[in-house]
């Protein structure tokens, strides 16, 4: 954007000589949405030292809305303390997007960044049910032995499905896997940033070869995705030439 690429109108504002128009830049941010349930856990279970790795293993499910693979829980022995266990339950196919934009010609000042997440109710609506079903797993009787009981949230809560869905925005957090900025499709397609030669629309010479260029995010971390983008493009461009 501070290069002139972007909505010439949203650049010319701020100051920035517009190159190419191109408005999509931007766009289609997304990232998994990710709620964090507390449990306290028995003095058998608590592990020695709040550096213990936080996750220990994780299970995928499909929700009644019958995106496969769209909901991931991860369990994990350290909270906020060693007396407390987690399991973060995070949607995996988002359909929420949100944008980045500059607020000024100026690097060194922070672009706005707005994920909005669970803007899309189908995404509010599959967190509540990944909270709902974690929990009748954790309350199941083989892990009494270790969980003493859930501390959030609240039965009263989650029985309610407008009290269910309050808590989930309250508690939603990004799971650090964002990516879509820079869209990839057809060079007829407003949405879109980059062809699928990687190519800055409407500039010569120029690729984008990270995670925004992914149309929708992986269900699972962008990091192994984002090295097969990058392996096959550099393989791509150096047979090339």
């Amino acid at each position: 954007m501070r290069s002139g690429i972007g909505s010439a109108a949203d650049l010319a504002r701020l100051g920035v000589e517009p190159l190419v128009d191109l408005p999509a830049v931007g766009m289609n941010l997304a990232d998994h949405p990710l709620a964090i349930i507390r449990f306290a856990l028995r003095p058998n279970a608590r592990a020695s030292s709040l550096r213990t790795p936080p996750y220990g293993c994780g299970l995928r499910m499909t929700s009644s809305l019958g995106q496969p693979n769209d909901l991931v829980m991860y369990a994990g022995n350290v909270g906020e303390s060693v007396a407390e266990g987690v399991v973060g339950v995070a949607v995996m196919r988002p359909f929420s997007r949100g944008r980045m934009t500059i607020v000024s010609a100026d690097p060194m000042v922070e672009p706005l960044i707005e994920f909005e997440m669970l803007e899309e109710g189908r995404d509010a609506d599959r967190l509540r049910e990944g909270v709902r079903h974690a929990i009748d797993i954790v309350r199941h009787r083989a892990f009494s032995v270790v969980l003493d009981k859930v501390l959030d949230p609240s039965d009263k809560i989650l029985a309610d499905d407008a009290a269910l869905t309050s808590w989930i925005i309250e508690h939603c957090d990004a799971h650090l896997h964002p990516g879509g900025t820079c869209r990839m499709g057809s060079s007829e397609d407003p949405r879109s940033v980059v062809d699928p030669e990687c190519q800055v629309i409407g500039v010569s010479g120029l690729r984008a070869i990270d995670a925004s260029i992914m149309p929708n995010l992986p269900r699972a971390a962008t990091h192994l995705t984002a090295v097969m983008i990058a392996e096959h493009m550099a393989e791509r461009l150096a047979r090339d030439g």
